[in-house]
């Protein structure tokens, strides 16, 4: 049996790996059964390692002690270790500095150690966000289907 995946963040990184086609509903396919994962070198891929993607809704007690609702898109986890906070934006405008502020109080509440944050894009990134969110891997839409 074949295994099939999402593998995004990686594909870059081991794309001169492995055969990859595009199947008959469109999305690109990889068979995994044919890569050979010792000759690939982890050093460069620059996303963690995660056995778990999942959106996360939660609310939380601010700092005047209200009850606030929190949400963030993909919370990415690797066992109980959260290593990835993304924020997925596909509207007819560029991410722009109030919705980067919003998330940057968000992720304030979530139990993490320095995790990669990730902004995903339609339209791409205001000035300043692209000036000031240099803690961010700030992905385009060219950039995820490249």
């Amino acid at each position: 049996m074949q295994e099939k995946g999402f593998v995004f963040p990686y594909f870059h990184s081991i794309k001169k790996y492995i055969e990859f086609s595009f199947g008959e509903n469109g999305f690109g396919e990889i068979d995994f059964g044919e890569i050979d994962f010792g000759k690939i070198d982890f050093c460069e891929i620059d996303f963690p390692i995660l056995t778990e993607i999942i959106d996360f809704q939660d609310t939380v007690k601010n700092e005047e002690k209200k009850l606030v609702p929190i949400e963030i898109d993909l919370l990415g986890k690797c066992g109980k270790n959260i290593l990835l906070l993304g924020e997925c934006k596909f509207k007819n405008s560029p991410f722009d500095k109030t919705e980067y502020e919003k998330l940057m109080d968000k992720i304030k509440f979530i139990p993490a150690n320095q995790p990669l944050l990730c902004i995903f894009s339609l339209h791409g990134f205001s000035d300043y966000v692209k000036e000031n969110a240099k803690n961010c891997k700030l992905i385009s839409i060219e950039e995820m289907y490249c």
